[in-house]
């Protein structure tokens, strides 16, 4: 799906957490371990809070440099700021990595990066509707 990006939960160091999601769609990854959230739950009157782990709490990360990045740039369209979260992640390895994918999102880095140029969009941008169009080349 296009402009969806797939995380995954890192622990303090980065190292990927054992109940991450994982796989070649993981497209970044973030801390997910002991993160503060607020609950439904809670003494009466009391404050509503509690520790989580897990990939929710990773993509509440990676949402929050997305949206810090945007309001830095606001015009960024979604394949830019992808480019942004993905090129800025650290890490990485050079190659997806199917627990972090790119790396760890970095604000810092992401912030200090230049727009990349906006490229338009290809059929094959999105594999569900790639799969919809003929064939270029027959087979054989």
């Amino acid at each position: 799906m296009a402009d969806v990006l797939a995380v995954g939960a890192t622990d303090e160091g980065g190292a990927a957490l054992p109940e991450s999601t994982r796989g070649m769609h993981v497209a970044l990854a973030a801390p997910g371990r002991d993160i503060t959230a607020a609950s439904a739950r809670g003494p009466e009157g009391g404050p509503r809070f509690e520790t989580r782990t897990g990939t929710s709490m990773a993509a509440a990360v990676v949402t929050g440099v997305a949206a810090r990045l945007l309001v830095a740039r606001p015009t960024l369209a979604p394949p830019q700021l992808t480019e942004i979260l993905m090129a800025s992640a650290r890490g990485g390895r050079g190659a997806l990595d199917r627990a972090r994918g790119a790396g760890v999102v970095d604000l810092p880095r992401s912030l200090a990066m230049r727009p990349p140029a906006l490229d338009a969009r290809e059929p094959d941008d999105d594999a569900p509707g790639a799969r919809r169009l003929p064939a270029l080349v027959r087979p054989g």
